[in-house]
């Protein structure tokens, strides 16, 4: 609902006016912005911390999830992106990382077919997600397996087929992302 002067009147707008401004200079006066990635903040305890701080990145295996025609093209356009900023990553995962304790790197720029009427649509995957074991201050004997970092669109979308030009765009743009992400975290 907008507020108007006519709708409630003059004086009473004015009065809500400074009441809002008075409660928006009271919160960022007792929530003051905090440094990001791993930066240090005036307090102990007060800096916020990427997930990637401290990644061991040659110790994270890469998992390429593409169209089929089109994996060999994504799967050596990723190691170059990696080689490129000289970066090191597994290239080959193991069948079930997580069993052995490695990070998984999942890359997905996928398209699948809809049935019906839509035939001619796809639906489209587009995301990067990193997936490690966690462990829990409540229960430290219990280790779940969780994505700690994510970028992307979470769910498909109702495209038509995407060409082999835009997975590589996509997956150019998610990996960027992450790399930019990583380096940033990870600073000296």
């Amino acid at each position: 609902m907008l507020v108007t002067p006519n709708a409630i009147g003059f004086g009473r707008a004015a009065r809500l006016c400074v009441i809002i401004l008075l409660s928006t200079i009271m919160f960022f006066a007792l929530h003051p912005q905090q440094p990001l990635h791993g930066e240090e903040g005036s307090s102990k305890g007060e800096s916020l911390v990427s997930t990637l701080y401290g990644l061991h990145l040659e110790q994270v295996h890469l998992y390429v999830d593409t169209d089929y025609k089109y994996h060999d093209v994504i799967h050596d356009r990723v190691l170059r992106s990696f080689k490129k900023r000289g970066l090191k990553i597994d290239m080959d995962p193991p069948h079930w990382p997580y069993k052995q304790g490695h990070a998984l790197l999942h890359l997905t720029v996928r398209s699948e077919p809809l049935h019906g009427e839509k035939m001619e649509k796809v639906l489209y995957y587009r995301k990067l997600e990193l997936f490690e074991h966690i462990i829990s201050d409540r229960s430290p004997r219990i280790r779940a397996w969780a994505v700690t970092w994510s970028y992307g669109i979470p769910d498909p979308i109702v495209i038509d087929p995407p060409s082999l030009e835009q997975l590589e765009k996509d997956a150019d743009d998610l990996l960027n992302t992450f790399i930019q992400d990583f380096l940033y975290a990870n600073k000296k």
